[in-house]
């Protein structure tokens, strides 16, 4: 299941890369939601495990969204 702050991560990597048709930073994150870079870091994990996002730690910044059919809280119901 998936937690506010999460969902709130994921909010604004979709609209961040809507707008500007890129994702933000780790930073930028941090600053958005008042969270630490460790805390983003596991947020970001936890999405790519539930398949919302690719992202790998060795990779910071590059965050790919997904979209699965499927699933009840698709990407693309954001947008």
């Amino acid at each position: 299941m998936m937690e506010d702050i999460d969902r709130k991560v994921l909010r604004i990597l979709i609209n961040h890369s809507r707008m500007t048709q890129t994702v933000p930073s780790i930073r930028k994150l941090c600053i958005k939601t008042g969270r630490s870079d460790s805390d983003i870091r596991s947020i970001l994990k936890k999405l790519a495990d539930m398949g919302y996002i690719e992202w790998n730690p060795q990779l910071p910044e590059q965050v790919k969204l997904l979209e699965s059919p499927g699933r009840q809280e698709s990407p693309s119901r954001y947008r």
